[in-house]
């Protein structure tokens, strides 16, 4: 074959090559905007984004925007059910397929894993699954959410029992001890149960101020910007009250904790520290409600003492949003 056809040939292949890596590389790294009022267009676009997550195995600023657009699809008041029905297939085998990772062998035993970016990932999808699936009423999202509600993952259980609790469904008895026991999720099953009016079905045995003030303090620590996961272990220290100056609403409980963070490896950290979470009107208690002052320095345990990490933290919370009742109280 004459030289300058084959160099026809190749030409062409190039520019076919070209023009495909340009197309992949559009696709894979182009900033993804969502318009929230389009609702059809942005759950059909975020679920290709999370659909080609999955297969591809990418972890980007791309998949949490799908997520999060998603999740604002929920809060839209225009939100109707038929927005959602022609996707419900698509969602349904998308969870399912998260569903079937996220209850991997790894769970127990691979702490890395556990509390590594790929879980992470496939649990922030999940949820956000979860959360639609509460407009939809389908024999198959039923099924769906009972499976979520039996993981051994409390956040995947709190959602999934709340979505059938606002489709009027029963929940198990086992999801609701269990996120009870989770500090990551008991004053949101709390707040919860409360809100739909059945807060009798709230497990009595973390009815009391302490397991309301570490479950604010472990999802403080939680927090992306923070921890980024609950911590391994945490124990209460000491609850230290101030009186309010001048006399009004009553003392506040500030509320102590030592707890160990858990490493980007799952392994718990080796030394101590503390965090505090409140404060809480003392006549108030049982209660989730705090004046948000809940924070950690991140100091080793015996470095500092309660009474000074207190007026740091009453410092920083005046600071921050300069609540003249609570600058009062110390």
């Amino acid at each position: 074959m004459d030289l300058r056809i084959w160099y026809i040939i190749f030409g062409i292949l190039l520019s076919f090559g070209i023009k495909a890596l340009i197309f992949y590389l559009r696709r894979r790294y182009e900033e993804v905007s969502f318009d929230v009022n389009d609702i059809r267009g942005t759950v059909a676009r975020a679920l290709g984004v999370l659909e080609r997550a999955r297969l591809e195995h990418t972890f980007d600023k791309k998949r949490v925007q799908a997520s999060i657009a998603l999740r604002e699809v929920c809060d839209n008041p225009l939100l109707r059910k038929d927005n959602l029905v022609p996707h419900a297939e698509r969602m349904l085998k998308l969870f399912r397929n998260l569903h079937h990772f996220l209850l991997s062998d790894r769970m127990e035993t691979d702490l890395a894993w556990r509390y590594g970016e790929v879980y992470s990932y496939a649990q922030y999808d999940a949820i956000t699954l979860l959360i639609l699936f509460r407009h939809l009423r389908y024999l198959e999202i039923y099924a769906a959410l009972e499976d979520a509600e039996e993981m051994h993952d409390p956040l995947l259980q709190y959602y999934a029992l709340e979505s059938l609790h606002r489709l009027g469904k029963t929940v198990s008895p086992k999801a609701i001890a269990d996120t009870a026991t989770s500090a990551q999720t008991r004053n949101m099953l709390y707040n919860h149960l409360r809100e739909i009016g059945k807060p009798e079905l709230y497990p009595r045995e973390y009815l009391n101020q302490e397991a309301f003030a570490e479950s604010e303090l472990v999802a403080w620590l939680s927090h992306p910007t923070e921890l980024g996961r609950p911590p391994a272990e945490i124990a209460m220290e000491e609850v230290v009250s101030k009186p309010e100056d001048p006399p009004g609403d009553g003392a506040l409980d500030f509320y102590i904790f030592r707890f160990l963070p858990r490493m980007s490896d799952g392994t718990p950290h080796k030394e101590w520290l503390l965090g505090v979470a409140g404060p809480y009107f003392q006549a108030d208690c049982p209660t989730t409600e705090s004046f948000n002052f809940t924070f950690s320095f991140f100091n080793l345990v015996g470095s500092i003492t309660h009474e000074d990490l207190i007026a740091k933290i009453i410092k920083l919370g005046v600071d921050r949003v300069g609540r003249k009742e609570v600058a009062d109280i110390d």
